[in-house]
């Protein structure tokens, strides 16, 4: 009977963790720049659900420069940017995707 808690223990706790999905957020690139590895570090604050606010993210590697260009048109014309990550993922997460609208920052 102990062996059978601790499985049904186990398992509620396995069950009540979940680990987060990446998704959409609309976002205002507040700094933008070239870490000294080579990697483009774009810092963000959420403006749609609120999650984060001046949080640093890396580029995906293979797109690091195209998002670099889109960050830095953000930046000049007070765009907003929609990014697709997993803000879970680590310290500094990879930003998969990144579009660049007509929404202005507020």
């Amino acid at each position: 009977m102990k062996v059978f808690g601790t499985i049904l223990l186990t398992m509620c706790f396995a069950v009540g963790v979940a680990e987060a999905a990446p998704k959409w957020y609309l976002t205002e690139v507040v700094k933008v720049g070239m870490a000294a590895s080579g990697k483009v570090l774009i810092q963000l604050t959420d403006r749609q659900h609120n999650e984060f606010t001046t949080k640093w993210f890396v580029a995906d590697v293979e797109t690091s420069r195209e998002m670099l260009a889109v960050a830095l048109t953000a930046t000049t014309n007070d765009r907003l940017v929609q990014i697709y990550t997993d803000t879970n993922e680590s310290a500094f997460p990879m930003i998969n995707a990144m579009y660049m609208g007509s929404s202005q920052v507020p």
